[in-house]
C-alpha cells in the first residue's frame, strides 16, 4: 500500500464533494473542478496501486 493512498482517497471525496455541491447550487464551474479532482485522484491511486 502505497503511503499516498489515503490523501488520494481524501482528495476523492472532496472532489465528489464539489461535484455534487456545484450541481446541487447549479454552480457549474464548481462542478467542473470536482469532477477533474475526482477523475485527478482516481488515476493518482491506479497509478499508486501499479
Amino acid at each position: 500500500m502505497s503511503a499516498d493512498k489515503p490523501k488520494h482517497v481524501v482528495e476523492e471525496i472532496v472532489g465528489k464533494i464539489k461535484e455534487e455541491w456545484g450541481e446541487y447550487t447549479g454552480n457549474e464551474a464548481l462542478r467542473v473542478e470536482g469532477e477533474a479532482e475526482l477523475e485527478q485522484a482516481k488515476e493518482d491511486l491506479k497509478r499508486d496501486e501499479e
